[in-house]
Formats: C-alpha cells, structure tokens, sequence
C-alpha cells in the first residue's frame, strides 16, 4: 500500500479562484460576523482520493476563509489492491496517519461506525441554530439512520434515480406519459405501447433499465426493492423466496420485452469519437421514450443537447422512479456520494468541524452551484441547477429507504465467493431467458449452489488461516 501525506499554504488559493471565477465574485463568505474574529491555529489531516483535486475543489478557498488553520492531505491513492480487503486497507490507512476529517462512502461507513471511529456532529450541528436549514430533510434522515439516529458524518450532495422521458415520443404515438408513483408493471406496460416494429438499429424502443435486465439487473432491482441475498453474519444465501420470485418475473420481463432496449457492449462504435459515444444513447436521439438512470445522467444529457444537432431541440422531463408496492413513498437507491466525518480520536475536533461545515455551508454551496465541486445534486437543493424547469424534484421525493443497499458485514465475505457465485448466477439466468427452466427451479439452484459456494469460500478461508 502506498500514500501520502502532503502539505500546502494559503498561497495556493489563486488556482480556486480561477476554476470559480464568476460565481466567487457573486458570492460572500461573510466576515467577521460569521466567523470568529481571531480563530486559533491548528493543523489537520483530510483523508481525500487525490491531493491536486482536494485543493482545487475545497482547500485553497477554505484556507482563504481560515488562514489560521493549515492543511495537509491523506491520499488514499495507491490504498487498495485486488488482494487486499478494502475496509482492512482504509482501516491500517486511518490507524497509520490519523487523520482528523475522514472521506468515506455508505460502504465504508457501518465498519467505521462499528469500530467507533467517527466523532458524532450532533452536539457541533446544534451550536449554530438553524444552520441546517435548506438541507434536504430526508437526506438528514438517512445520514441519521446510518448513524442509530445520530449523525456522524455529513454529505454535500446526493444521487438518486428518476425515469426520463421524451415528451415529443409520447406526444407522437398519443400515448399519456409517465406519471409520478408508477408501479413496474405499469412503466413496463407504458413501454409497451410502442411499436417493436423495424430494424434494431432504426426502431425505437419504449424504455432502458438496467442495461437490458440480465442477471446484475436482477439483483439489482431486487436491492432496490429492499432484499438481500447474502446474510454474512448467518452465513446464509437466501433467493428461494416469494420475494425474489416477484422481483424475477419483473426482471424477466424486462429482459423478453421487445419494448426494452438493452445496449450491445461490443457495438464498434465505442472506440470512436466522444459525440460517436453520445449518438450510441437512443435517448439523445429520440428513438427511446423512457429511459430509467441516476441523476448524473443530467450532465450526459447536457452535453449531448450541446454536442449533437439531433438532440439539440431534444424535449424531456422526468419523473420519478417506479415506487415498491410495499413502501410507496420510499425509495432504495437515494445514495451519498461522498461522506465527511470527523476522526473520534481526532486533537483538533473545532478545526476539523470548521472544515466539515464550510464546505456544507450555504454559501459554498451557492457559489459552486455553476462550478460544481461535488458529484451529484447538492444536498441544499435551492441551488440545484434548473434553468429549463424541469421537474428535477422527482429525484429527491421520495425518501431514502432505511434499509441498506449495501449488504451489512460486507467486508467479511470471503475473498473466493464472487468468483464462484456470479458465474453460477448468470448459467442459471441465461437458462431462464432461454426457457430452459422456471423461475422456481432456477432460484432454488441459485440459493442451492450460492449456499455451496458460501460454504466453500468461508472453510477455504479458514484453511487458509490455519
């Protein structure tokens, strides 16, 4: 494992200001009544990917705000390796440097959280009343859900899926668009009405999910609907279940539909120009009505709408995402991109907590809003960019559900298990669309050979402890 730890001063701020540019000179800090008049020195650790990018993007303008409070950079460049168990690596990363404000994600966070190794915020966040205000509620809730109804850690943004449409499509075949709170089997039964007429690469298509919904879609929509399939801490696989079958007879659907369009991977398109990958979206080309992504799909969108002449007049709005029968008004794949956190064992709690709340701050978020710094919508969500109208509330109207995309205990599944479960996955999957078996017979192997391959990879790993 390799990284490093590096250091920089206020003067480097220059190089900031000339990435924002225009939104700095509209925007204000605040002064001393914001801030303390003379804040104490102090030196802290962030723990970011790369150290270049966690200056342009936080530091210099940080340093600009709090000149008495230097900087120094955790890389985790270089941390992991194909043999090396991630959370292991982050881990010896942390004990080894100590950095006071952690960069984590979902996957990261219940380790850490387990370990006691973040700092709770509650007692920080309650000293400036009000401070939260303009936060996405629910986006609050689920930091607090990760954290037992604390929080512990705070995230600048956020991504979730929505389904996108294409007005015009829908207005030319006279079918009524998409509504919010549509049910799988009405979005499927909406992409239906089109025609399936025409040749493949002329043709269009009522909608794309998951790439076609092969056996990844399947898990996937069933992680969505709130299942797992592994229980680590029973060491147990269950797929032979009433819902699993409900979310395979939906994937398999999604899969036979003549309606879905499900991309080639090996188009030769792929290793052309930049605006050849763009055309390869029917999307963008108007030959597909409706098409299920996250929120970062809106920047591909907006540079196809730059880029290509056919999608320039491109008319679309969204939705949001098909709802689970059980829990209308919750979603499954509302996800933090980044998550702070402030280190328990941390020396420099106030300093580390200024960094955490500026670049949470309203003011930040304001003036990065054109530039942004952060992938994904920003939690404040007043300065989600939105110049067309579009209904872009739908990716955050449903709230977060309180279960955990990411399977609990993740990080002690054996090493051995994916190599052997993903491919008997997919041998049962194909024979499944192919007709070869029932949905019945193919989950009962799949949770038959999975259980076999659990079994193996744990005792295989004990072997190999020995």
């Amino acid at each position: 494992m390799s990284h490093r730890s590096c250091s920089r001063r206020i003067g480097t701020a220059l190089a900031l200001i000339l990435t924002l540019g225009a939104a700095l000179a509209a925007c204000s800090f605040g002064g001393a009544a914001d801030e303390p008049e003379e804040e104490e020195s102090a030196t802290i650790k962030v723990m970011y990917w790369d150290e270049r990018a966690f200056y342009q993007q936080f530091g210099n303008l940080f340093m600009m705000q709090h000149p008495n409070i230097e900087l120094e950079v955790v890389s985790t460049q270089g941390m992991y390796s194909p043999d090396t168990n991630p959370i292991d690596a982050l881990r010896k990363l942390i004990e080894e440097e100590q950095p006071d404000v952690l960069l984590i994600n979902e996957y990261f966070f219940d380790p850490l959280f387990q370990d006691g190794l973040l700092y709770e915020l509650e007692t920080l966040v309650a000293q400036d009343e009000g401070w939260v205000e303009g936060m996405l509620p629910t986006a609050l809730d689920k930091l607090r859900t990760l954290g037992n109804g604390k929080l512990y850690g705070l995230a600048p943004s956020f991504s979730s899926k929505a389904i996108f449409y294409n007005k015009s499509m829908f207005e030319a075949y006279g079918i009524a668009p998409p509504t919010d709170g549509m049910t799988w089997d009405e979005l499927i039964a909406k992409a239906e009405l089109f025609p399936t007429d025409g040749e493949a690469d002329e043709r269009v298509y009522g909608l794309d999910a998951f790439g076609g919904a092969g056996v990844g879609g399947f898990l996937q929509l069933g992680r969505e609907q709130g299942l797992q399939f592994l229980d680590v801490n029973a060491k147990k696989v269950t797929l032979d279940t009433d819902a699993w079958r409900r979310v395979a007879e939906t994937a398999l659907r999604l899969s036979s539909s003549k309606a879905m369009y499900a991309p080639d991977p090996f188009n030769p398109q792929m290793g052309q120009t930049y605006e050849d990958h763009l055309r390869m979206d029917l999307f963008l080309t108007g030959r597909l009505a409706m098409k299920l992504s996250y929120s970062y799909y809106l920047q591909e969108l907006a540079e196809g709408m730059n880029r290509l002449e056919e999608a320039a007049e491109l008319d679309w709005d969204v939705v949001t995402e098909p709802i689970k029968a059980d829990a209308p008004n919750e979603t499954s794949s509302f996800q933090f991109n980044d998550i702070f956190a402030i280190h328990a064992r941390s020396t420099n709690v106030d300093a580390a907590w200024a960094f955490v709340k500026f670049i949470h701050s309203d003011e930040f978020t304001k003036a990065t809003s054109r530039f942004p710094v952060v992938s994904g919508l920003p939690i404040r969500t007043e300065y989600i960019r939105n110049e067309e109208g579009k209904r872009l509330e739908a990716f955050y109207a449903l709230s977060p559900s309180s279960e955990r995309q990411s399977i609990p205990g993740i990080e002690r599944i054996p090493s051995g298990f994916d190599a052997a479960f993903y491919p008997m996955m997919e041998k049962h999957w194909t024979a499944l669309t192919k007709e070869e078996t029932t949905i019945d017979e193919a989950l009962a192997f799949m949770e038959t050979e999975g259980q076999a391959a659990l079994d193996a990879a744990f005792a295989n790993e004990g072997e190999g402890t020995e």
